[in-house]
């Protein structure tokens, strides 16, 4: 750890650890999932298991419910981002994001249709570290 360094410079430089942990995660898990005599290591044992849940299928639900204010309820997350800074003398600041409502979803009348041309999150310059 260097002393002196930036928190918003740490926090990037740990989230791409992170990134660069999941991946090599994914690939065990890909292991595992296809040889299990590898399962049983010399302290370590992995567990396959598998659990069922109920997901309902909102494209089956006719309009008149999924129009229904009634069955909607608005919640606000907070998300923590990270950018590359485009210059020093630049406001390290995120953006004022677009405003919206609640999370646009097929068939929500109270989404926007589309988020302004000049924003976008769906870029690599954000990567989302927590939402609650």
């Amino acid at each position: 750890m260097i002393v002196n360094r930036p928190t918003a410079d740490e926090l990037a430089d740990v989230r791409a650890e992170i990134r660069a942990l999941k991946a090599r995660e994914q690939e065990l898990r890909e292991v595992v999932l296809h040889d299990p005599e590898k399962c049983r290591g010399v302290s370590h044992e992995v567990v396959i298991r598998r659990q069922k849940r109920r997901v309902l299928l909102r494209d089956r639900l006719p309009a008149h419910i999924i129009q229904n204010p009634v069955f909607w309820e608005e919640r606000e997350a907070k998300y923590v981002t990270v950018r590359k800074r485009q210059s020093a003398a630049r406001n390290c600041g995120p953006p004022e994001p677009p405003p919206m409502g609640r999370a646009i979803r097929p068939g929500d009348p109270a989404g926007l249709e589309e988020e302004p041309a000049a924003f976008s999150w769906a870029t690599e310059e954000y990567a989302v570290i927590e939402a609650w």
